[in-house]
């Protein structure tokens, strides 16, 4: 009876010590094997205190980390199977550290709509097709990164990046954010091909604390009518016919608009009391400057 006892209050001693966290440094799965594991290897882990890599072709998918709602840590996935199954971490609330993708062609990232916040950075790279998702999603605290991919949707209540975002070489967007504020730059470049990038995700911004640059065939481009300064400001390539108001814009060190065949006139800066440099050329329309 004795024995019995001590047995039973090792193992409730145990899983108590999981449900506050488990794992303190990383784990790393490289196998469907080690993940089906997990529920067995730490019972009762909700928490990941370090960082977690998930990578190799032959894992399928996620299904036994459900019980997993918060991971402190990086998570990284990398060279995958291309058809990953996310769904195993639709439970996951928070990411302390960085998100990133990498290392993966022509594969899908969907789901992780339980995700609220990240602490740093959410990184997409190596000629992804497509992005959906992430539509709990409120904070991105340090930047939003994301090069050749070709689709990107979701993140409806997206607000807030800390850093910079960045999309580079995307092709369509259905970028459903309704941004506030960018802490530094917003770099937008798209695909030079017929395409869908919209750039309506910037409708309500409010704070651009660095640059704002686009370039090539960015549709959907807003008025910026709530910004007062910007560090620099280009536009390269657009082919936007009507140019962005910047009416409430006083001060930048740069405006550089070139390369656009659409853009016949440009009259939105109003209240622009200083700027160290305009270079506005190569612009085959452009017939008219005002304001």
């Amino acid at each position: 009876m004795k024995y019995l006892f001590s047995t039973l209050f090792i193992l409730v001693l145990n899983l108590q010590m999981y449900a506050q966290g488990c794992i303190p440094t990383a784990i790393v799965f490289s196998t469907q094997a080690q993940v089906n594991a997990f529920p067995a290897n730490y019972p009762g882990c909700t928490t990941i205190l370090g960082n977690v890599g998930v990578t190799g072709t032959n894992i399928t998918n996620l299904d036994s980390l459900q019980q997993i709602t918060k991971i402190n840590g990086n998570v990284t996935f990398s060279s995958m199977n291309a058809n990953l199954d996310y769904s195993g971490l639709d439970n996951l609330t928070e990411v302390g550290g960085t998100l990133k993708f990498q290392n993966t062609q022509n594969a899908q990232i969907v789901g992780f709509d339980n995700l609220t916040q990240i602490g740093s950075d959410f990184l997409v790279s190596g000629s992804f097709a497509y992005v959906d998702g992430f539509n709990n999603l409120t904070r991105i605290n340090g930047s939003m990164l994301v090069g050749n991919l070709t689709t990107l949707k979701g993140f409806t209540d997206l607000k807030f990046i800390g850093a910079t975002l960045s999309f580079f070489r995307v092709i369509t967007t259905e970028f459903m954010a309704q941004l506030d504020t960018v802490v530094v730059n917003v770099d937008l470049w798209a695909e030079p091909t017929p395409s869908g990038f919209s750039a309506s995700f910037l409708n309500n911004i409010k704070v651009i604390g660095g640059n704002l640059e686009m370039r090539g065939p960015v549709s959907n481009i807003p008025d910026f009518n709530n910004l007062d300064t910007l560090m620099n400001v280009r536009f390269q390539g657009i082919t936007q016919a009507n140019f962005p108001s910047f009416s409430n814009l006083k001060s930048t060190n740069l405006i550089y608009i070139s390369g656009s065949s659409s853009i016949s006139e440009i009259n939105g800066f109003s209240n622009l009391n200083s700027a160290q440099t305009i270079l506005i050329n190569g612009n085959s329309i452009l017939t008219s400057i005002n304001g």
